[in-house]
């Protein structure tokens, strides 16, 4: 890993990131809407995204540990088993179920 590249929370951000750079927000939400398939995103994380970009000046590191915990703890299995037949997602779903399988999992 590049020595240059900060971490938070066990995520990494991108070199150039700050953490007090409300920027990093913005790159952070686009970045992620950029895979959203592949990030198993939906309309149900929508209210929390409007949240992340209403950040106050001041406050990014904060939101930016609550962004990377609410990605972390989300319940990727539940939602792979929501998404399994919606097309969009269904490539994803696919790869995940047969990954997990794979490493021993359900």
């Amino acid at each position: 890993m590049c020595d240059r590249v900060r971490k938070i929370d066990d995520w990494h951000l991108v070199p150039w990131c700050r953490f007090d750079d409300p920027a990093c927000i913005q790159l952070e939400v686009v970045g992620r809407l950029s895979w959203l398939n592949r990030h198993l995103m939906t309309a149900a994380d929508v209210p929390f995204i409007l949240e992340f970009l209403e950040t106050p000046p001041g406050e990014e590191e904060i939101a930016l540990r609550r962004w990377f915990a609410y990605w972390r703890d989300l319940d990727y299995d539940a939602r792979t088993r929501e998404l399994e037949s919606d097309d969009y997602y269904s490539t994803w779903v696919t790869r995940r179920f047969l990954r997990r399988r794979a490493h021993g999992g359900g």
